[in-house]
C-alpha cells in the first residue's frame, strides 16, 4: 500500500522530467559547442536556450516558480532523499586530520548545499568540529529556506555559483 510520502516522492520524480529530459536532449549539442569544456561565463550556459530565450537555469526557475521552480525543488528533494551518504564512502578522518581549524579558513564548503545535508553528515562523523569551519552555500532564496534545525555551527552563505569562489583554503 502506498503512503502519502511515497506518492509525493513519485510526483517529485515525475515532475523532474521538466529538467532531466531537456537537459539530456541538449547535452551532446552543448558539450560539442563548447569543445567539451566548462564555459566560465554564465550567459553562455545555453543548454536550455531553445526553450528560454537565453536565460540561465536559475532565472528560468525563478520566472516560473509554480511549475519549474517547484519541480526543480522536487527533483533536488528526491535526489537528497535517495542519495548515498558520501561520508560512508569517503574517509572523512583524512579530511579532518591535520586541518588547521583555528586559522579562520573553512574546512568544508558545500556549494549548492541547499539544506546542509552533506554538511550535517560530516558533522555527525566529527561532532567536535568548531563553529564556522563548515559552510553551506546556495542561492539567496535557498539559503533563506534553510531549516531552523541546521546545526548552528554551520554557516549559511548566499552565493552565485557562476562567480569565483570567495572562500579560499577549504580542504573540501
Amino acid at each position: 500500500m502506498s503512503t502519502t510520502a511515497d506518492t509525493q516522492e513519485t510526483i517529485r520524480i515525475i515532475e523532474s522530467i521538466d529538467h532531466t529530459i531537456p537537459s539530456g536532449v541538449s547535452l551532446a549539442r552543448f558539450l560539442r559547442k563548447y569543445n567539451y569544456q566548462d564555459p566560465l561565463d554564465k550567459t553562455k550556459l545555453d543548454n536550455y536556450a531553445d526553450m528560454t530565450a537565453g536565460a540561465d537555469f536559475f532565472a528560468i526557475c525563478a520566472k516560473d516558480p509554480a511549475r519549474l521552480g517547484s519541480s526543480f525543488i522536487g527533483l533536488m528533494t528526491a535526489w537528497r532523499n535517495h542519495k548515498m551518504p558520501w561520508t560512508e564512502v569517503y574517509d572523512t578522518t583524512e579530511l579532518v586530520s591535520g586541518a588547521d581549524l583555528k586559522n579562520g579558513a573553512p574546512l568544508f564548503v558545500d556549494v549548492g548545499g541547499a539544506h546542509g545535508l552533506d554538511t550535517e553528515r560530516l558533522l555527525a562523523k566529527h561532532p567536535s568540529l568548531p563553529s564556522d569551519v563548515l559552510v553551506v552555500q546556495d542561492t539567496p532564496e535557498v539559503v533563506a529556506m534553510t531549516p531552523e534545525e541546521l546545526d548552528p555551527r554551520v554557516k549559511k552563505m548566499a552565493y552565485d555559483f557562476f562567480t569565483p569562489q570567495l572562500l579560499i583554503g577549504a580542504r573540501a
